[in-house]
């Protein structure tokens, strides 16, 4: 004989059964407390009940990897921001007297690398895109390109 569908759920006595199966009370006492009551149900429904309904064990299984795994997430998005913050003050202290020693392709190379890793970091590009800054200037004028920089960094 199969249970009644739904018999523990549509049950007027609902939480005192939920209650003693949290308490680990076997099937058979909840039902023949049941049947006291005048409100029968087989043991059996009530143990399908707990094993598919109302199962603790991996209700409680789900909610700890659940837990666990928004932690290694937080974790991993909490260091790859660190990293962009590092990236962001690494790019705003580089002295301009280093800059103006290097060469002007090393220049937009070392620009270049630090923009790639924060953008794919970010998400905006992905392995096979790229951002690439390409400077064809054969005859570049140190002077110009500080005023560029200096127009560029004013905003008053």
């Amino acid at each position: 004989m199969a249970g009644r569908p739904g018999a523990v759920e549509n049950s007027p006595y609902r939480k005192e059964i939920e209650e003693m199966l949290k308490e680990g009370k076997p099937d058979t006492d909840i039902a023949a407390w049941l049947k006291e009551k005048g409100k029968p149900i087989s043991r059996v429904t009530i143990n399908k009940y707990k094993n598919e309904k109302f199962n603790i064990p991996v209700e409680a299984r789900k909610k700890y990897n659940e837990k666990k795994s928004k932690e290694r997430l937080d974790g991993a998005s909490n260091g790859m921001v660190s990293d962009i913050e590092k990236i962001d003050k690494f790019i705003e202290m580089v002295d301009p007297e280093i800059l103006k020693e290097a060469l002007p392709k090393d220049q937009a190379t070392a620009v270049n690398r630090f923009l790639q890793t924060k953008y794919k970091i970010l998400g905006v590009i992905d392995d096979k895109h790229s951002v690439e800054v390409n400077v064809n200037n054969n005859h570049f004028d140190t002077d110009s390109q500080k005023q560029i920089l200096e127009d560029e960094g004013s905003d008053e």
